[in-house]
């Protein structure tokens, strides 16, 4: 489906449709797409990037006249925040910025936590090709 890169869609009267945040996930802004379904060709729906068919990602989608109704529910100037308390506190962490320093220290941890799950990878598939051969010699016998 196409996507629409713009930070605000047209309806049919003309007015401005705003693409908020995402009131579910937070992680993006909705995207404003058209259905290729037969049953539904044409028809305009809103969704998160992240959503998918099967409930596996976020589950923002809504028809264009459900998006409109759930805009005027949103509070404040229509941009979303505040909708959903896991909004405050993506806007919360967004907020909070690293430093060098601490971005350095956090992939050293995280490269030290990489090796160690490798050493510990390699020792289970040791552990596992000695029981396949005691298994094999036991078989023999």
């Amino acid at each position: 489906m196409a996507r629409e890169s713009q930070s605000s869609a047209s309806n049919p009267q003309g007015a401005a449709i705003p693409l908020i945040q995402c009131t579910e996930c937070g992680q993006a802004k909705i995207l404003r797409r058209t259905s290729r379904r037969e049953w539904s060709y044409g028809r305009v729906f809103y969704c998160c990037p992240f959503y998918k068919q099967d409930g596996t990602g976020c589950p923002f989608w809504f028809w264009e006249d459900a998006y409109l109704k759930k805009l005027e529910k949103i509070p404040g100037d229509g941009s979303g925040a505040g909708a959903n308390p896991r909004m405050g506190m993506v806007a919360e962490a967004s907020r909070m910025v690293m430093g060098p320093e601490e971005t350095s220290e956090l992939i050293k941890v995280g490269k030290e936590v990489v090796t160690w799950l490798k050493g510990l990878f390699f020792v289970c598939v040791c552990m596992l090709i000695v029981m396949v051969l005691d298994l094999l010699i036991h078989l023999i016998k």
